[in-house]
């Protein structure tokens, strides 16, 4: 009863409160009126106060790049509100009537205080209002207005970022010489990566010649808003920064810039061997060697910018200061920077607003290497190389360095030259053979080269290096200071240099000067080892004799090199018993009996096309380790017992020109030299040329060889190699070669070369014998080699081949078996020419497993019997491989017929191709098929010519593969592109279904494909759609995606006139374009392909109806340059007409134009509104264009060229009325 009462009660207490609460609020409001304004007022006052305080807070963390938190800003929101209307509400409650508005003003006020007060309270609980924020920080970077992208950086900044997005690279590395951007690229791809939002946070440290890794750590803490206390350890602050970088959901990108040594950084906690995808790591550094020694997976390479950036971004730095009477100048300083960036930026400032007297000082200082003497390039340009140079950390190194500076500017530095001074100079410590020092030259060189300051030669025969011109006059500065090697390069230089005694401290000299015979008689240079003397073939001074006492105050030299036309050794040459190397190139030598003198010579080099007897004398050159003759062209008579006289002999260079005419017979009295005499030597290298094997050394001479050119027979083709390179070239009968004892060189030939081989089967035998014994001698299928009966059985004589040539091998089917392929791991390069009966390079025997080739370059040549890159015989392939692979066409009056697709098999991966050139193979139908073209992705150009049996370059897709999801084929890193005299050539892709891509295509060439043909008209109406056409017909109907682009582009010719009745289908309005077909785009290529990038499009002898291509493609060309169209009789305009086009500008940066024999042209573009703004127009050629008025286009269109168009020639063009733009009554005329 008692707990009812208590219930009873509970319930009763709660109506009566919820009955008297609204009863009695009211009354609230009205009592407490006065008091809930006052509370208002006060309430009020207190939030005014904290929103003063909390927007210090905000506008302090702004001014210091933090981001405020969201919380904060809308708390300041609400605030500012609350604020705005509460004073509103007190200005309104003075004026209103108090009494009748008594209840509600009291509420309000209420109300309002209740909200203040929930705002302090949240303003109480707050903590961190605002965090750093690394984008801003990084947008600051990207100040700088002379920050460009240039076309040369774009495809090295587009292999960043594809770098980036590659999961499996985490490190990557950007590397090259100081000065030359790398700093200024990292800043750019970060703004890429920012912009297209691939990563969330960033951060970007210089780490410096001398790092402070303390600091390095607080800079990418701070940058991704970690707290690194300076009073923790230096493991504890590593190991959160490495937890940071790693253990975090964000995608981190992470910038290393000017990385100089691989130790510290791992220490700190930078994730270097770290896994983790969600952080990458970019490195910049002079030293490719640093980031790789960091764990880097890909290194970037930049060079220098081409000629026409390097003149742009001179002239932007320099803005207007640049008058007209300064354009010649400003060229040949930019000539003078070699395109480094930090020296175009520092020269263009500091000659800003300078008069042209200031301008010419400073290009005649750049001309004779003095840096120092110009304003700002000693502080930023000379002090960076310099540094480089410092930071070698290896004398030999840097004396190879400073040895570089004494060749002239640009020159091709042989890297045979550095070896040859450098020993003689002893430069190499330990070294005893001149092998030895040979590996010694290569491994400074690659350091160098890794530093950055040496670049690689451009000579295509030798191992060559170059100097950047600044770099060089920095070495040269180094190289008088460090060690007293001067380089004197002009006469006032030699005048200045002898007239202060200079040279009786040199130790090294270097005289390039116009005239050698203004040297003093006698110098006395007691200390001189090297002594170079350079003739100007520019002024082409014709000095007899150097000065006779001129070497007489030179006793101690040691390197003596001679580059002059003086016709005989100099006459005091004789004084010189310390020269340890002596190189003579001299294009007039014709005489040197004086040689046998020089008892201590222990290198000699020779290159002279007068000299053709070897003097006797060098018989007594006792000591002579090296004997170069290279470049002796017209050597044809060497002494009998000369070279059995060099007893030290170690490497022998003879011409490889066949002139010599060796001994043979050893028991007949001899007047000419023997190779027999070579037998005693310890000979490690050898180059010679000889007619026949059977006059060659024995096998005794081979065995010790290191780096050989032995050739055989005197060739028929020109044949480019490196000097460095073993290369074996054989020619004659095979039973000559076998017994020679040459065939020892088969396990160490790098390149080898096959010409007119007979008996070719018994070269087999040789490298079976030398290469492994378990071989099936039943297995020969006409290959080079047979099938080794074990896999276990390597053929080692392949695993050193690194190019292969074989010429006119008729008995030669096949290369090698397939199995054997994975022994070529070093094949970089193959070339097979004129081999009647060859089929196939490699001959599919059982393969369990895929094999990687590392081939870059392929070529293969009038062979007219091939039938595939990997193939098999017919008869044992089944009935499916046959279709995959080949189509066997059989008719009653004609012979079977084997046509093949060339690349078909998945069995030979060739992800290395650069280079596909294709000529007169006869058989192949296709080149690839569509499944294996996902494997020439490197592939940079393609020539195919002479295949009289090829319709396609990709073959049709069967219905399974499409299935199987092949939607897109792409070439992404095709530049050149070559197809010529192709007679059954229809499109370039066989699939209509397949998206097809060529985004990376500079330079287009298409002659002499008469069945590659536009088809196009202006868009039909619908009653014309339901017609049929005939073959002939086509050429004037379908819109593009029509039926005929199927046929056009999927079936042959002559399917195409076997419709009678073909019905035409309504394309949409997506399919429809405003004008006619696209034949480059549409036709020859599919609509996915732009050719954005196309810089060259030649066209010759190709059956095009009215025009080349429609308006629609022509304005996607808009990086064209060079437009070459010929012999297309038919074509009446370059660029058709299209329907609704706004007015546009067509190839805006066209420099070169040429058309010639187009009969029927009548014009360039069709259209009216068309503006060919050439401004960049260079060369204009039109060769037998007999009705058109070609440069006179429509009335509302316009030309306007260079005002100094370099060459104009209207050869035959007997109509012709070529016009330009009036100015100054400047007009062209007929040639």
């Amino acid at each position: 009863m008692e707990v009812l009462l208590a219930i009873g009660g509970t319930i009763a207490g709660e109506i009566a409160k919820n009955l008297v609460a609204p009863i009695w609020r009211p009354f609230y409001y009205l009592i407490y009126y006065k008091h809930n304004i006052e509370n208002l007022k006060e309430e009020l006052q207190k939030l005014d106060d904290k929103r003063t305080e909390v927007g210090l807070r905000v506008n302090n963390a702004k001014s210091n790049l933090q981001v405020v938190v969201d919380s904060v800003i809308r708390w300041q929101e609400k605030a500012d509100g609350i604020d705005r209307r509460s004073r509103e509400f007190i200005q309104n409650e003075m004026n209103v009537n108090k009494c009748l508005n008594r209840y509600s003003l009291s509420r309000k006020a209420k109300k309002m205080t209740e909200n203040m007060l929930a705002l302090l309270e949240e303003a109480r609980n707050f903590g961190e209002i605002a965090y750093p924020d690394p984008c801003q920080k990084i947008e600051l970077w990207f100040s700088d207005e002379r920050i460009k992208n240039f076309k040369s950086r774009e495809s090295i900044l587009h292999d960043i970022l594809m770098a980036l997005k590659n999961d499996d690279l985490r490190v990557i590395g950007i590397c090259g010489m100081s000065g030359i951007g790398k700093t200024t690229m990292v800043k750019q791809l970060m703004k890429n990566m920012e912009t297209k939002k691939l990563f969330d946070e960033f951060a970007m440290v210089a780490v410096s010649d001398t790092p402070d890794f303390r600091k390095i750590q607080d800079e990418i803490a701070s940058c991704l808003g970690l707290e690194l206390k300076n009073d923790e350890s230096e493991v504890v602050r590593a190991s959160k920064l490495h937890q940071r970088l790693t253990n975090c959901d964000k995608r981190i990108l992470l910038i290393l810039d000017d990385v100089w040594k691989e130790d510290g950084l791992g220490e700190i906690g930078v994730p270097l061997g770290c896994r983790s995808n969600g952080c990458k790591i970019v490195l910049t550094s002079r030293n490719e060697f640093v980031c790789s020694s960091l764990g880097s997976q890909r290194n970037f390479l930049m060079k220098v910018l081409n000629d026409e950036e390097a003149l742009v971004l001179f002239k932007e730095t320099a803005d207007d200061s640049i008058g007209h009477d300064l354009l010649d100048t400003v060229k040949e300083i930019v000539n003078e920077c070699e395109g480094l960036p930090i020296a175009i930026v520092t020269l263009s400032k500091a000659l800003k607003n300078k008069n042209k007297h200031i301008w010419n000082d400073v290009l005649r200082h750049l001309k004779n290497s003095k840096l120092e003497d110009i304003s700002g390039m000693k502080a930023k340009v000379f002090s960076a190389i310099e540094l480089s140079y410092n930071y070698l950390e290896d004398e030999e190194a840097q004396s190879c360095f400073l040895l570089c500076s004494l060749f002239p500017e640009d020159f091709n530095i042989l890297v045979e030259d550095l070896l040859e001074f450098g020993m003689g100079l002893r430069l190499f410590k330990g070294v005893e053979y001149v092998h030895e020092g040979r590996d010694r030259i290569y491994k400074l060189i690659d350091m160098l080269k890794g530093s950055n300051l040496l670049l690689e030669g451009d000579d295509i025969w030798n191992e060559s290096v170059k100097m950047h011109d600044l770099v060089r006059d920095v070495a040269i500065s180094l190289a008088s200071t460090n060690k007293q090697w001067h380089t004197l390069q002009s006469q006032a230089r030699i005048n200045e240099w002898q007239g202060k005694d200079w040279y009786k401290n040199c130790t090294a000299i270097s005289l390039l000067c116009e005239d050698i015979k203004k040297l003093k008689d006698h110098l006395k240079c007691p200390n001189l080892e090297l002594l170079q003397l350079w003739h100007d073939c520019q002024n082409d001074c014709q000095l007899q004799s150097l000065p006779i006492n001129v070497l007489e105050g030179m006793k101690g030299l040691k390197v003596l090199s001679i580059a002059s036309r003086i016709p005989s050794l100099p006459q005091s040459i004789d004084v010189l018993k310390n020269l340890q190397t002596l190189c003579l190139w001299n294009d007039r030598l014709n005489e040197m009996h004086t040689i046998g003198d020089l008892v201590k010579l222990e290198i000699l080099e020779v290159r002279s096309y007068r000299l053709e007897e070897l003097p006797a004398e060098i018989g007594n050159l006792k000591n002579l380790r090296l004997l170069n003759l290279r470049r002796v062209e017209n050597l044809r008579y060497i002494p009998p017992d000369v070279l059995v006289g060099l007893s030290k002999l170690e490497e022998l260079y003879l011409p490889l020109r066949y002139m010599m005419k060796w001994e043979w017979k050893e028991d007949e009295e001899k007047t000419n030299a023997s190779l027999s005499e070579l037998g005693t030597h310890h000979i490690t290298a050898l180059h010679i040329t000889v007619v026949n094997a059977y006059i060659s050394p024995k096998a005794s001479v081979f065995r010790n060889l290191i780096r050989f050119h032995i050739f055989v027979g005197k060739s028929k083709v020109h044949i480019v190699h490196k000097d460095s390179e073993n290369v074996l070239h054989l020619k004659g009968d095979a039973s000559d070669i076998k017994g020679s004892g040459i065939c020892v060189l088969l396990r160490k030939v790098e390149v080898l070369y096959l010409e007119e081989v007979k008996n070719l089967k018994k070269i087999v035998n040789e490298i079976e014998d030398n290469s492994f014994a378990d071989l099936k001698r039943d297995e020969c299928v006409d290959a080079l080699v047979r099938i080794p009966e074990s896999p276990k059985s390597p053929l080692s004589c392949l695993s050193n081949l690194r190019k292969v040539e074989i010429y006119e091998c008729d008995e030669l089917k096949y290369f090698i078996p397939l199995s054997m392929a994975r022994e070529l791991r070093q094949l970089h390069s193959m070339t097979v020419m004129s081999c009647e009966k060859m089929e196939g390079i490699f001959y599919r025997n059982k393969v369990n497993d895929e094999i990687e080739s590392p081939l870059t370059t392929l070529c293969l040549n009038n062979l007219p019997n091939f039938i595939g890159f990997i193939y098999k015989d017919i008869e044992e392939s089944s009935a499916s491989e046959i279709n995959n692979r080949m189509e066997i066409v059989q008719s009653k009056t004609e012979p079977v017929e084997k046509i093949s697709i060339f690349f078909s098999s998945l069995w030979l991966r060739l992800s290395k191709l650069q280079k596909l050139t294709l000529r007169n193979c006869g058989l192949v139908k296709a080149l690839f098929h569509p499944s294996v073209t996902q494997q020439f992705l490197q592939l940079k150009e393609l020539n195919i010519s002479a295949c009289c049996k090829m319709e396609y370059i990709v073959a049709e897709a069967k219905e399974e593969e499409k299935n199987k999801g092949i939607s897109k084929i792409a070439f992404p890193n095709l530049t050149k592109l070559d197809l010529g005299d192709l007679p059954e050539l229809v499109a370039f892709f066989a699939d209509n279904d397949i998206s097809f891509e060529l985004y990376s295509l500079v330079c287009l060439d298409i002659w002499s494909c008469p069945k590659l043909k536009t088809h196009y008209c202006e868009t039909p109406d619908s009653s014309t759609l339901n017609k049929s056409y005939d073959q002939s017909e086509l050429k004037l109907m379908f819109p593009t995606s029509s039926i005929a682009q199927r046929l056009l582009r999927r079936g042959k010719p002559k399917d195409v006139s076997k419709k009678k009745d073909m019905e035409m289908e309504q394309p949409s309005t997506s399919q429809m374009k405003s004008g006619p077909m696209e034949m480059i785009s549409t036709l020859f290529f599919p609509p996915s392909s732009p050719l954005l990038n196309l810089r060259e499009l030649h066209i010759f002898g190709c059956d095009f109806q009215e025009a080349a291509f429609p308006l629609s493609v022509a304005q996607q060309l808009e990086q064209l340059k060079d437009l070459t169209i010929s012999s297309c009789e038919k074509m009446e305009y370059i660029v058709a007409k299209d329907k609704g086009r706004s007015k546009i500008v067509l190839f805006p940066s066209l420099t070169d134009l040429d058309l010639s024999h187009l009969p029927n042209l009548m014009g360039f573009c069709k259209d009216n509104n068309v503006s060919l703004e050439w401004s960049l127009l260079e060369r204009l050629w039109f060769y037998e264009i007999v009705p058109s008025k070609i440069v006179s286009v429509p009335k509302s269109s316009t030309l306007s060229t260079n005002d100094e168009v370099d060459h104009l020639d209207t050869t035959f063009c007997a109509t012709l009325i070529p016009r330009r733009r009036k100015k100054q009554d400047n007009n062209f005329s007929k040639k």
